[in-house]
């Protein structure tokens, strides 16, 4: 028999002839328009372009505890936004979304204490706080060590033990709503409710599904500037690309792979969130996943949780490879960490995508993104791509594609039109620019001497810039803006206008930039 605890049942209770269903709770918190004393709740906001047509997805945070309600105002009027009682003005437009929070384990990279450049991100004592459980982890009348106990005085790099709670990231509520029926060109103002601030964006230009119908009367799409890079990370390098994009007014921005550099400390996600606001919260980002998204325990969930691409709309079922028509640009991104031969489900999606969903006439310029490059001349990585190459480079080439941009290599590389290994004026141009700036540095040596298709390479730091034109020309930009160092002092970056990388053994090492039509 049970014990009975002093509690007592009554017999009608069990069977339920007196239960009384409980009075609803009082509402005790109105966690909607909520704010931290002397804080705002709203940050790490950033746009990216939204699945349907004319649409644009909102992604924020909300850092209180509590559960926030998604609410994102939005208007062509900036005035309306910062009135008293804007929620009920006529011409400002509410739109709710989705949020959701998740929890994951906490993993030690090396370089988080030892990077190769910029500052470290934590600091010894603080890891080995989180790892040693010896002073928390036993009874304090017994002394019986529980099963997580562990005396600890040398950091252990990987995963940390799952069985420790202090091991354990909980995330802030991550929100995502999509703004609707918007008019390209046309500047927009928007506040997620809660935030101090105001932000905005001008909408792109896109087609309408009648554009067939009447092409003569629409206008034109034309210049239409992409920012491109990768590799990004959260050194005062990075924070100088993302400068440097910004500088651009791109309509667009891609960024192919290997975005906060986290490797495991989830709270890098966060810091890297804040620092993309100040950019991407007023410039659409589109990205796709690599190896630091993929590896390093982070096992895609930090990245899916918060940058959302527009696969739904494209038929895929993975968040990392996608299709988007955006202006006069289709915008193909590819995942280098999925199988891609004949039997895969990438494979069969990018087949299907490339043979029925691009119109040239309406879209001339065909742009694909993926993180690891196929046609690169630095030692590093190499040939890394060169299954998925073998497995997809026929239907790239057979379906038009204008440029291939990836990252992975610490460095910039332009390639002359190739395909299958030989300069071909029908095949793409593939450019590497995984120099954004992240903690590992450059990539270095190059491989010697340089490939017939490779047209320029430096190991530096910088942000490429793609004007389309019009239907058949454009005009690609890079510039240098830093530098790797031997200095420890400087942490190992340069920031002279006439910097060299040491070690760069490249013909256009002295380049500052970069440019092709």
């Amino acid at each position: 028999m049970g014990i009975a605890r002093n509690v007592i049942f009554h017999e009608t209770l069990l069977r339920g002839e007196q239960y009384s269903r409980p009075l609803e709770r009082s509402n005790l918190h109105d966690f909607t328009e909520y704010k931290l004393k002397g804080h705002c709740l709203v940050e790490q906001v950033h746009l990216s372009i939204g699945n349907n047509k004319h649409s644009m997805t909102v992604s924020y945070v909300t850092t209180a505890l509590g559960f926030f309600n998604t609410l994102v105002y939005y208007s062509t009027n900036r005035n309306r936004l910062s009135e008293e009682g804007h929620e009920v003005q006529e011409d400002i437009k509410i739109v709710g979304g989705v949020s959701h929070a998740y929890s994951s384990l906490v993993s030690v990279n090396y370089n988080l204490i030892n990077p190769e450049m910029g500052e470290a991100q934590a600091v010894p004592s603080e890891i080995l706080n989180l790892e040693n459980t010896s002073s928390w982890a036993y009874d304090p009348i017994t002394k019986e060590r529980y099963a997580n106990w562990v005396y600890q005085t040398e950091i252990q790099y990987g995963s940390m033990a799952y069985n420790n709670p202090k091991a354990i990231y909980d995330s802030p509520q991550i929100h995502i709503a999509v703004l609707t029926d918007l008019i390209p060109g046309t500047r927009y103002y928007y506040r997620p409710k809660g935030a101090c601030d105001i932000f905005s964006f001008i909408a792109p230009f896109e087609y309408d599904s009648s554009a067939k119908e009447s092409m003569t009367s629409i206008p034109s799409p034309y210049p239409f500037t992409i920012g491109l890079l990768s590799d990004l990370g959260q050194t005062k390098v990075s924070q100088l690309s993302i400068a440097a994009i910004a500088a651009l007014s791109p309509d667009v921005t891609l960024l192919a792979g290997d975005l906060s550099y986290a490797d495991g400390w989830p709270s890098l996600w966060d810091s890297f969130g804040r620092m993309m606001q100040s950019v991407f919260a007023y410039t659409p980002l589109l990205t796709t996943g690599g190896n630091h998204e993929m590896g390093s325990s982070e096992g895609w969930q930090h990245y899916e949780a918060r940058y959302p691409t527009p696969h739904l709309n494209s038929l895929s079922a993975a968040v990392a490879y996608w299709g988007r028509d955006l202006g006069p640009v289709h915008i193909i991104a590819l995942n280098s960490y999925a199988k891609t031969n004949d039997n895969s489900r990438q494979y069969h999606w990018l087949s299907h995508y490339l043979a029925h969903e691009i119109d040239r006439n309406l879209t001339p310029w065909l742009v694909v993104i993926m993180h690891v490059p196929w046609y690169s001349t630095n030692s590093g990585h190499w040939k890394e791509g060169e299954l998925m190459r073998l497995d997809m480079e026929v239907l790239l080439y057979s379906a038009g594609v204008d440029v291939v941009i990836s990252g992975h290599n610490h460095a910039y590389e332009r390639t002359h039109p190739i395909y299958d290994g030989e300069v071909n004026s029908c095949g793409p141009v593939y450019l590497t620019v995984g120099d954004g700036g992240n903690y590992e540095n450059v990539l270095l040596p190059w491989r010697q001497p340089p490939s017939d298709w490779s047209a320029f390479r430096e190991a530096s730091f910088g942000v490429a810039g793609l004007e389309i034109l019009n239907s058949t020309h454009s005009a690609l930009s890079w510039h240098r803006h830093a530098c790797s160092s031997n200095s420890p002092e400087a942490l190992h970056m340069n920031f002279s206008d006439s910097c060299i990388s040491p070690g760069d053994n490249s013909e256009q090492r002295m380049e500052t930039s970069d440019r092709s039509w």
